[in-house]
C-alpha cells in the first residue's frame, strides 16, 4: 500500500506556480492540520536558501530524522507558522520538520519575491479541477 499524499497548489493572480506532494506519514498532525486549512493566503518570507509561506495554523512539533535538506523539499517550520520549500541544498533547521517534496514548478517558485501573496490549495487528489474549484 503506498503512502497517504496530499497535494499543495500554490497559486498567484490565479495563476499556477508549483505543485508539491506531502506525505502524511512524515509529518501526520501537521498534515492533517494543513488539510483543514484547505485553502489559504500567505505571504512569502526568504531566509537564506528556504522560502517560507506563512499560514494561518500553528503547527505542532514532530520528529524529522533527515540532518540536510536538498533542493525541492518541503518542510513545516513551526516557528515561523509557515510551509517551506528548499531553495538550495541546506543542513536542516533544528525545527523544520520534513513534509515532501515540490513535484512542478520549483522555478517559479524561486523566482518569488520576498512579500509576495500567494494562495495555497490543498486536496487529497491531483487534479486541475481541485485547484480551479473555490472550497
Amino acid at each position: 500500500m503506498s503512502a497517504e499524499k496530499v497535494f499543495i497548489h500554490f497559486r498567484r493572480f490565479g495563476k499556477d506556480l508549483a505543485k508539491a506532494e506531502i506525505y502524511k506519514s512524515w509529518a501526520p498532525f501537521n498534515t492533517e492540520a494543513v488539510l483543514r486549512l484547505k485553502r489559504a493566503t500567505g505571504v512569502v518570507s526568504r531566509k537564506g536558501p528556504i522560502l517560507a509561506v506563512t499560514l494561518p495554523l500553528d503547527f505542532r512539533v514532530e520528529s524529522s530524522l533527515p540532518r540536510r535538506l536538498k533542493r525541492g523539499d518541503v518542510v513545516f517550520l513551526p516557528s515561523m507558522h509557515s510551509i517551506a520549500i528548499v531553495l538550495k541544498d541546506v543542513e536542516k533547521p533544528s525545527t523544520a520538520i520534513l513534509a515532501g517534496k515540490v513535484i512542478e514548478g520549483l522555478e517559479k517558485l524561486e523566482k518569488l519575491p520576498a512579500s509576495t501573496v500567494i494562495t495555497l490549495i490543498v486536496s487529497r487528489e491531483n487534479r486541475r479541477r481541485d485547484i480551479s474549484s473555490p472550497t
